[in-house]
């Protein structure tokens, strides 16, 4: 006899959780990982320095991913739909603190790196229109879907046919604000030459003359100054050796992140797993290892802020961590 939809999910939610996609481990994982990644980020005054933790953090990203779908969609299923959700959650916060730290830097946009992010984004974005599109029997334990919540913090959509509309609605919007950010970013080489006209060869000639380190200094300024949030602060505030600008960057940060943590622990308590009977501890090695990767992060972020503290960085202290 095939079992009923209240004998997998008696609490009107999901079956077991598969802890070796979602559990407390990996959870805790990605979300120290991707708050400290932003915070050493945003504090740090050299891109290459967040290079090794950006690859660790953008091929998890696309391991998580191709595990969800390998899982979910393979003969007998070992995840199940709300599993996969969970896993889609944790995987938005991280691709947007990826998108973040890049855009931090003008010179990595022809990198390696910069590429295999793209792959990562566009390959979470098909992840998430492979959910939707499969909502009716994705996991193992189909009966169960119609049970599966969009949430935003005390909203949320359940049931798949108002879930799955909204669920495309916000899949269908990230993916047009992050195809929009590249187009904006990455533009065409006569888009370039209408933002930034032709340059005064001869005045750059005369200047170089005068000044020998006039154009490497020109080079480290501009290498020097982020892209994003490159805002000014009225003269009054240029005798505080306080960064004030930071300080608010860093604030957006920790609010951002709050809630997309928060949104993910309340997807898992208002999801209802039923209790797994061959129960084990929740930190088994597959929660322990995750916990490792935390620690590159962690560490360059506290070495920042050792160095710089909240204090202003000047273009002379900057230029220096580039050469």
């Amino acid at each position: 006899m095939s079992a009923t939809a209240s004998d997998v999910c008696p609490n009107g939610g999901g079956p077991p959780m598969n802890t070796d996609v979602c559990g407390i481990g990996v959870r805790i994982a990605f979300y120290l990982q991707t708050f400290f990644l932003a915070c050493w980020s945003l504090r740090s005054c050299a891109p290459h320095e967040v290079t090794s933790a950006l690859y660790t953090v953008v091929i998890t990203n696309m391991a998580m991913t191709i595990t969800v779908l390998m899982l979910g969609l393979k003969p007998e299923p070992e995840i199940s739909f709300h599993d996969a959700l969970i896993a889609f959650y944790l995987l938005l916060l991280s691709t947007v603190t990826v998108t973040f730290c890049l855009s931090r830097s003008r010179n990595l946009s022809s990198s390696f790196l910069v590429l295999l992010s793209i792959v990562q984004s566009y390959t979470f974005f098909a992840l998430g229109f492979i959910i939707l599109a499969t909502a009716d029997t994705f996991g193992n334990a189909p009966t169960c879907n119609n049970n599966g919540l969009i949430v935003v913090f005390q909203s949320g959509a359940a049931g798949l046919p108002s879930g799955r509309v909204i669920g495309y609605i916000l899949v269908i919007g990230l993916f047009l604000a992050y195809t929009g950010y590249l187009i904006q970013i990455h533009a065409p080489a006569f888009l370039k030459q209408k933002a930034y006209p032709p340059r005064d060869l001869e005045g750059d000639l005369e200047l170089t003359q005068r000044n020998p380190n006039a154009g490497r200094n020109n080079y480290m300024a501009t290498r020097a100054n982020p892209e994003l949030w490159n805002i000014k602060l009225p003269p009054i505030f240029d005798s505080i050796n306080f960064d004030i600008i930071l300080i608010g960057k860093l604030v957006v940060i920790v609010g951002l992140w709050i809630a997309g943590a928060v949104n993910s622990e309340l997807l898992i308590k208002r999801s209802n797993f039923a209790t797994d009977p061959d129960a084990r501890s929740e930190w088994q090695f597959g929660q322990v290892l995750p916990m490792l990767l935390v620690i590159i992060p962690l560490v360059g972020m506290l070495e920042s802020f050792r160095e710089h503290k909240f204090r202003r960085v000047n273009l002379e202290e900057r230029s220096r961590h580039l050469e």
